[in-house]
């Protein structure tokens, strides 16, 4: 962002499955407004809900749910953007 001097992405969250149009619109509305997008999202997921309720993150919800890939997927992203090993 240009008044933090930092960088931002938007990730969009709890996308409703079958909407590719829907999220592709938005993203390019978002790029529109000069914002990076991330090219991950999460699906609107039970496990996201879940977790929320119990205080629990989506992996001990589903160890090897969609959601659980998802935060995965969008972890190993950040970690490249900032020069970070995944691991950490």
């Amino acid at each position: 962002m240009a008044y933090a001097s930092k960088p931002a992405h938007v990730v969009f969250n709890a996308v409703p499955a079958r909407a590719t149009r829907m999220l592709e619109e938005a993203a390019e509305a978002a790029r529109n407004l000069g914002l990076s997008v991330s090219p991950h999202h999460f699906g609107e997921r039970a496990a996201f809900h879940r977790s929320a309720g119990s205080g629990e993150v989506a992996r001990e919800i589903e160890p090897d749910g969609k959601a659980a890939l998802e935060v995965d997927a969008l972890w190993g992203w950040v970690c490249e953007q900032v020069g970070m090993p995944p691991g950490e």
